[in-house]
């Protein structure tokens, strides 16, 4: 379980750096948003994508 929660960690503090998340701190939990803007810009049509293939996969 440790494991996983470093990795977790590990994983919003690289998007948050790269600026493609934004995350605030609210006592024992952590609020995460995703900068869509800034992610359809880096890497246009991939939430799209990702959004329908997640809608293909749960049918």
């Amino acid at each position: 379980m440790v494991e996983l929660v470093t990795q977790t960690a590990s994983n919003r503090r690289t998007l948050r750096e790269a600026g493609l998340i934004i995350q605030r701190d609210a006592g024992n939990g952590i609020f995460v948003r995703l900068r869509r803007e800034e992610f359809e810009r880096r890497f246009p049509g991939l939430l799209a994508t990702l959004t329908t293939l997640t809608a293909l996969h749960r049918t």
